[in-house]
């Protein structure tokens, strides 16, 4: 699914996502958890600011982002 991304870009462009617009919802980044290139592609997991984490996909060569909801963190309240 085709995203709108702010991203931090330092020597390279589009080196780190910042935040994202996603049907018409801005996520925040709060942690990115994982990233990775591939032969095509910059790859990050990230949690957002909600709890929730999505794979963002980069394609250098089309200059594209995506997306994948990938899981929501459950949060829970313990009883003393």
């Amino acid at each position: 699914m085709a995203i709108k991304v702010a991203s931090y870009a330092g020597y390279k462009a589009e080196e780190r996502p910042k935040a994202f617009i996603l049907d018409e919802h801005e996520f925040i980044v709060h942690e990115i958890s994982a990233q990775w290139r591939e032969e095509d592609q910059d790859c990050f997991r990230i949690i957002s600011t909600e709890g929730s984490t999505y794979l963002l996909r980069y394609a250098r060569k089309d200059d594209v982002w995506d997306a994948q909801k990938l899981k929501d963190r459950k949060w829970e309240t313990h009883h003393g």
